[in-house]
């Protein structure tokens, strides 16, 4: 079990799975034990469990791939400020992620990473949009 801290008392916790080239998190559950605080975000799959929705937009048109609630890549975070934790999910990386150290087998896939807010209650404050 991997653990991530985002600062005010509070961590990420969560397991890694093989996506067949990389990993990606699973069972991510945001913590907080001075507040007794373990809210599940993930279930073992990488399915948001109370998924916030996303914010439609042109980003849609550069999906290589069905649209599902699931982490399958990164993610990454800012630590908690004012109550909030800006929160990043790679939907999409880049081609360069299928290649080799060589350029083989890279793709031309487009970036696409969404954001949205988690509070201190372990809950999404508003669909994910576009990261800017």
């Amino acid at each position: 079990m991997e653990r991530h801290d985002l600062g005010e008392g509070f961590y990420f916790t969560y397991d890694y799975k093989s996506n067949g080239i990389g990993y990606y998190p699973v069972k991510m559950t945001l913590n907080n034990d001075e507040r007794n605080l373990h809210r599940k975000i993930t279930d073992s799959n990488g399915y948001f469990l109370e998924f916030p929705g996303v914010m439609s937009g042109s980003w849609q048109e550069d999906l290589e791939r069905p649209f599902e609630p699931r982490m399958r890549f990164m993610f990454s975070v800012n630590d908690f400020k004012n109550g909030l934790l800006e929160f990043f999910w790679t939907v999409q990386p880049d081609g360069r992620y299928y290649g080799d150290e060589g350029g083989f087998g890279m793709e031309h896939d487009v970036e696409i990473v969404l954001k949205s807010y988690i509070d201190e209650n372990g809950k999404f404050t508003q669909p994910f949009i576009p990261k800017t």
